[in-house]
């Protein structure tokens, strides 16, 4: 039987799904918000030592997602505080955003990431677009006000400083997509972790190393170029090596993955593999990050002097959750969608009860599917997760006692939009439940 290890009691679906899926070699640490999700089946907030030489591994463990998460850059109040004072640039901000990100959720001709194959030297062997690869991604400015002193190592002047970052969330496109597809298959043929990625191509070593910067690099671009349309001039860029200095991106202050893979330490295990499922492996990051819901932001941990350069290090394989806890499904959320579009919108009120704020914090493209299209929020704006809840009760256990945590909340958001198989028949009940006058009239009063 597989060990479970557990840093609060076990939800006993989950621990029946963790058994029947790992082996008997196998290990799985949970972290705290664990979960398996109820939409892609897949696990969240789990590391799991994997042996390397023992066949039969059970590839539903992985998600398609690899090395997705979070790049951080801080940035100058002097670049901030001119776009914060001034409606029409924010809002003006907001669009140009929208329309200049590429989008795979957004448009079907759009494939972002390098490609999983390379030359000799790791380096490109086809130009590619840096954008979003799922309707998880976001870019955009987040601010946050804590108490920190003026400069390092100034005891007892501590007060309020405004931290603000441009943040990025997105993984490595088509890169992972690749990898996924030849690991899935190299270990379905009866292959190991340490025949797929140590020899050969399929996936190979290579293929892990393109994959496991992918993401960073995607990212990276992403928020060079997001600093641009900001107005941000003061974000520093760097040549990406991995293009042949054809491409460059910011330089990360912070810069955390999940679904991470690599080798694990001889101490931990002996010729295993650890995969770090919906959690940040602080051992590979740097600096330490989570996440809330889309509303609430971000999380940044620094330590007493106010730098980000943190080193966390914990028994559960210094790894943190990432991931908060979904709340409905999909299906649950759109049905909700359309009640609250029958009850409001024709009567000339928004359906979404927090409308105001989106519209000043968030902004979205999605596929053209008819008139309501544009104004459809995204799932993630509708509760279908919750917030953040694993510091005030894990701090002493995972490490971050003797950090400061710094909430980050959006100012200027960029959201990847609905995905096109779910936004389809959003509008489409829509369009047979909503009379055109109510429509109008609802347009008509906010601005739409």
């Amino acid at each position: 039987m597989a060990k479970i290890l557990a840093l609060e009691d076990c939800d006993i679906t989950l621990r029946n799904s963790i058994l029947r899926t790992l082996r008997e070699t196998d290990e799985a640490v949970l972290l705290p918000q664990s979960e398996r999700s109820i939409e892609s089946t897949h696990f969240k907030n789990t590391v799991f030592t994997l042996s390397a030489n023992t066949t039969g591994l059970n590839t539903d463990i992985f998600s398609p997602d690899w090395f997705t998460g979070v790049t951080c850059v801080q940035l100058d109040d002097r670049d901030v505080e001119p776009l914060l004072n001034n409606p029409k640039r924010r809002a003006d901000a907001l669009k140009k955003l929208a329309t200049t990100i590429p989008s795979e959720v957004a448009s079907s001709d759009v494939t972002v990431g390098p490609q999983l194959d390379a030359d000799v030297n790791d380096r490109d062997v086809s130009d590619w677009v840096a954008g979003f690869d799922g309707p998880s991604c976001c870019v955009g400015l987040y601010v946050s006000e804590h108490s920190r002193p003026p400069d390092v190592g100034l005891i007892g002047m501590n007060r309020v400083h405004r931290e603000s970052f441009l943040i990025c969330r997105a993984g490595g496109g088509l890169a992972a997509s690749q990898f996924h597809t030849r690991l899935v298959s190299s270990l379905r043929r009866g292959k190991t972790l340490e025949q797929a990625l140590e020899s050969g191509t399929e996936p190979g070593p290579q293929a892990l190393r393109r994959v496991a910067v992918a993401g960073t690099r995607n990212r990276t671009q992403i928020l060079l170029n997001a600093a641009h349309i900001l107005g941000f001039h003061r974000v520093h860029g760097i040549s990406d090596q991995a293009s042949g200095g054809m491409k460059r991106g910011a330089v990360p202050t912070i810069d955390v993955s999940i679904n991470a893979l690599r080798k694990a330490d001889s101490k931990n295990a002996n010729n295993a593999y650890q995969y770090f499922a919906g959690c940040v492996d602080c051992i590979t990051s740097t600096g330490v990050a989570s996440s809330s819901n889309v509303a609430d932001g971000f999380l940044v941990f620094m330590n007493a002097q106010g730098d980000s350069k943190l080193t966390l290090r914990n028994d559960a394989y210094s790894c943190i959750p990432f991931c908060t806890r979904r709340l409905s499904t999909s299906k649950q959320t759109t049905e909700r969608i359309l009640q609250e579009w029958r009850t409001y919108a024709t009567q000339g009120r928004p359906a979404h009860i927090d409308r105001s704020f989106i519209q000043q914090k968030f902004s979205w493209l999605n596929r053209d599917f008819g008139k309501y299209s544009a104004i459809i929020e995204p799932l993630c704006l509708w509760g279908t997760h919750s917030e953040e809840e694993f510091v005030s009760k894990f701090s002493r256990e995972l490490g971050l006692t003797n950090s400061t945590l710094v909430r980050l909340r959006p100012e200027l958001v960029l959201l990847a939009g609905v995905e096109p198989g779910k936004l389809r028949p959003l509008v489409r009940h829509i369009q047979t439940h909503l009379s055109t006058d109510g429509h109008n009239s609802f347009q008509q009063q906010k601005g739409l």
